[in-house]
């Protein structure tokens, strides 16, 4: 599967627009460490897209169609330990509170990631809830 990626807070990022692979993901995530939480978009030649939430520890990824039509699904299952009832992630310096129900520890977020680069599909292995 063809996926490219786009840093959706930092327009700058040189992998923007890059072609990747399901070993150049571990990778590109490890170098987000220490970055306040943000959204990166992974877009698939099958038309879906998965919008992921980097947020060190913890993230999130909603499933949906490149043309922006519903459903938009989020990833849940897997809690994520944290106090907080939402994180904020930034895209285009906006921030974007995310509840936390579903938000997932960041090993999970990268697994359901990773199997997107390979099948352009949602990862089974975690439940799915329209939004």
């Amino acid at each position: 599967m063809t996926v490219e990626f786009f840093d959706r807070q930092d327009q700058l990022n040189p992998a923007n627009g890059s072609k990747i692979n399901s070993r150049d993901i571990s990778t590109l995530f490890a170098s987000f460490s220490g970055r306040k939480p943000f959204f990166c978009e992974l877009l698939a030649e099958n038309g879906y897209k998965q919008l992921v939430g980097v947020g060190g520890t913890i993230g999130c990824v909603q499933h949906s169609s490149i043309d922006g039509e519903p459903p938009y699904l989020m990833a849940v299952g897997g809690a994520a330990q944290t106090d907080e009832t939402e994180i904020e992630f930034l895209i285009g310096n906006t921030v974007t509170p995310v509840s936390t129900h579903y938000c997932m520890p960041f090993q999970t977020i990268k697994q359901v990631a990773a199997y997107f680069v390979e099948t352009g599909g949602r990862d089974p292995s975690v439940s799915w809830e329209e939004i």
